[in-house]
């Protein structure tokens, strides 16, 4: 039992070593797919201030007034719902600004893509005569 738990184990850890990365070209988003991720992203994060606001305003106008002929009571074991509306508008701001943050670093990397036409030159055989030949290359440049 000892050595076929130390085989399967060997076979895993060949298995997952035995490979190669994959290239990370597919990953390359143009100016118009970072453009449009940041429009996104600032609607959802104007949409979650809003919401944030909202709960924050709810959470003031709900708010109890926990006294009893002026002497301030407080229940231990129960939150108030202006204490519930509070939490949960303030982690729907920090949200939403983290979105503004989030928006601003993918218009910065949209401005910095750039589509460029090149001329390349390559060796070709003509007539037993090698010479360069020049032709167009189209290119994407982001810069990280």
């Amino acid at each position: 039992m000892k050595k076929t738990v130390i085989f399967s184990l060997l076979i895993a850890f060949a298995i997952t070593s035995f490979g190669q990365q994959q290239p990370a070209s597919n990953l390359a988003l143009t100016q118009a797919d970072y453009l449009k991720k940041s429009k996104t992203q600032k609607t959802w994060a104007w949409i979650t201030t809003g919401v944030g606001a909202a709960f924050i305003v709810t959470g003031l106008v709900t708010k109890n007034d926990n006294t009893f002929d002026g002497v301030p009571v407080f229940d231990e074991g129960e939150s108030s719902l202006a204490t519930t509306a509070y939490v949960i508008g303030g982690a729907c701001i920090a949200t939403g600004v983290v979105l503004f943050v989030a928006s601003g670093k993918n218009k910065k990397k949209a401005s910095a893509a750039s589509v460029f036409i090149d001329v390349k030159k390559a060796p070709m055989l003509q007539q037993f005569v090698i010479r360069n030949q020049s032709f167009p290359a189209v290119g994407l440049r982001i810069g990280l």
